[in-house]
C-alpha cells in the first residue's frame, strides 16, 4: 500500500508575513526545479523499472489463468472419462484438481495486488512528470476555496488550475485537502512554529530509505521544501519591499525559476530585481506597490524572467 504523508507534511510550505518588525520573510511557496535533470531521470527509472514489473507480472497472471482454464478442462476430462466409477473415485479427482485450482488462485491475487501496485506507483511517477513540465491537472486545485473576500487568494493564484495549491497538493482525503488549504489561507506568522515545522519536515527525510513503500513524490517534496527555505530569507534588518516582494513570489508561483541551480536562485533574484528597479521601475514595480497585475505587468516579469534566467541556466 502507498503511503501518503497527506496531512503532517507541511512544514515546507508555510508563510511568515513582513512587517515593520519582521527580518525575515517567506511569503508562500516557491518552486524551484535545481537539478531538473537528475530530479526527471529519478521519476522516470521509477516509471520504467515498475512499469517493467507490471508488464512481467501480467504475464504471469496470464499464464496462470491459462493454467487454471487447463485445470478445468482435465478436472471435466476425467470425470467425463471415470463417469462409471465409484462416487469415491470421482470425488477424489475433484479433490486432486480443486486444490491446486484454489492454490493458484490465491497466487493470483497476490500477484495482481503486485501489479495494481506497480501500475499505482509508475502512473503516480508519471503525474509527477507532467508537473515538472508544469501541468499539474492530475491533481486537486481546489478551485471552491477561491475567494475575492480573502486578502491575497486571488492575486496570488492560490487555488484553482495551474495554481500553487494544485502544484503542491498531493492530499487523498477529504480533511487531508482541508487542512493543507487552511494552511494557505491563514499562513503561521510565528516564527519558532515556523522553525518547528521545518524541523519536523527534516526528520520526515529518514523515511525516503523506504521508498518502496512510501508515495513517490515524497523526496521530491522534501527536496523542494529544502531549497524553497533559503530562497525565500531575507537579510537582516534589510527587508524586501513589498513590490518586489510581489515580483519574486510570482516568479515562483508560475514557475520562472524552473531552470535555475539551486546555487543561482540568490543570484538570480539580485539580478531580476535589478533589472525591474534599472528599467521598469514605474511600469512594474509601481504599479505592483499599489497591489496590482495586471496583464502588461505579467508579460514584462515573465520576459524578465526568462531574460535573467537564461544566465543561470543549468549546464
Amino acid at each position: 500500500m502507498i503511503i501518503r504523508l497527506f496531512s503532517t507534511y507541511i512544514g515546507h510550505f508555510v508563510i511568515i508575513l513582513l512587517n515593520k518588525t519582521n527580518y525575515r520573510m517567506v511569503s508562500s511557496f516557491l518552486f524551484i526545479f535545481a537539478g531538473m535533470e537528475k530530479i526527471y531521470n529519478y521519476y522516470q527509472d521509477i516509471v520504467t523499472a515498475y512499469t517493467r514489473r507490471a508488464d512481467n507480472l501480467k504475464k504471469k497472471i496470464h499464464l496462470l489463468g491459462s493454467i487454471r482454464l487447463l485445470l478445468v478442462a482435465s478436472l471435466i476430462a476425467m470425470v467425463w472419462f471415470f463417469k462409471s466409477e465409484d462416487w469415491k473415485v470421482l470425488a477424489g479427482i475433484a479433490i486432486l484438481f480443486t486444490i491446486p485450482f484454489i492454490a493458484l488462485m490465491v497466487w493470483h491475487t497476490k500477484l495482481f495486488a503486485r501489479k495494481c501496485y506497480a501500475e499505482a506507483l509508475a502512473n503516480l511517477c508519471k503525474n509527477e512528470l507532467n508537473g515538472l513540465d508544469y501541468d499539474f491537472s492530475a491533481f486537486d486545485g481546489a478551485p471552491e476555496k477561491s475567494s475575492a473576500e480573502h486578502s491575497f487568494s486571488l492575486d496570488l493564484d492560490l487555488f484553482g488550475n495551474h495554481s500553487l495549491f494544485q502544484s503542491v497538493n498531493r492530499t487523498v482525503t477529504f480533511m487531508g485537502k482541508e487542512k493543507l488549504a487552511g494552511w494557505f489561507m491563514q499562513p503561521l506568522t510565528d516564527k519558532a512554529m515556523i522553525l518547528r515545522r521545518q524541523e519536523a519536515i527534516r526528520e520526515l527525510e529518514s523515511f525516503t530509505k523506504f521508498g518502496g513503500d512510501m508515495d513517490a513524490v515524497t523526496a521530491f517534496t522534501i527536496d523542494k521544501g529544502q531549497k524553497n527555505t533559503q530562497l525565500l530569507i531575507q537579510p537582516q534588518y534589510n527587508p524586501m519591499p513589498v513590490e518586489q516582494q510581489i515580483a519574486i513570489l510570482y516568479c515562483g508561483t508560475k514557475g520562472l525559476l524552473k531552470e535555475v541551480p539551486l546555487d543561482k536562485v540568490h543570484d538570480f533574484e539580485n539580478a531580476f530585481l535589478q533589472t525591474l528597479i534599472t528599467n521598469h521601475q514605474k511600469d512594474v514595480l509601481d504599479i505592483l506597490k499599489s497591489g496590482v497585475i495586471n496583464d502588461e505587468v505579467s508579460r514584462i516579469l515573465e520576459e524578465t524572467a526568462h531574460q535573467v534566467s537564461g544566465a543561470y541556466k543549468a549546464g
